[in-house]
């Protein structure tokens, strides 16, 4: 399975999706294999906002909430676009946390970032893009 979480998920502030029916929608796996929706808020620490409507949550919660969403399928790989965009130095660090946590628990995680130092304790392997150009580096070599 594959999980896939955006750099942000557009939708109007009228639109009366909650935190948890915007998780519900990554339940697209295999009947019974799929993690309960709240569940998944729960590991991203957001169960408490689950009734709370997604266009009002912060930037930092709606990146949690993807997160979640693309967990609900118990993804072999997740790939994230700028993850901790929308989230302050506390959330993001705690972000990067769960998201080693994860490739710990057996998932692959890959993630664009503009951020090296936040990743730099986690990475395994960091592949750098500068002027059209690809650099491979190991993560001891990356700025704290």
């Amino acid at each position: 399975m594959l999980g896939y979480v955006p750099q942000e998920l557009a939708l109007e502030r009228e639109h009366p999706l909650t935190a948890l029916d915007v998780t519900a929608m990554g339940g697209w796996g295999p009947a019974g294999a799929c993690l309960p929706p709240r569940k998944a808020l729960a590991i991203v620490e957001l169960e408490s906002s689950a009734d709370r409507r997604f266009a009002e949550l912060s930037g930092g919660q709606k990146q949690r909430v993807l997160l979640a969403r693309s967990l609900v399928a118990r993804p072999d790989l997740i790939l994230l676009d700028e993850p901790a965009s929308a989230a302050d130095v506390r959330a993001a660090r705690a972000l990067y946390v769960l998201l080693g946590e994860l490739a710990t628990g057996g998932a692959a995680v890959v993630l664009v970032t503009h951020h090296l130092e936040a990743v730099a304790g986690l990475a395994t392997r960091v592949v750098r893009v500068a002027a059209g150009r690809v650099h491979e580096e190991t993560p001891s070599s990356l700025p704290r």
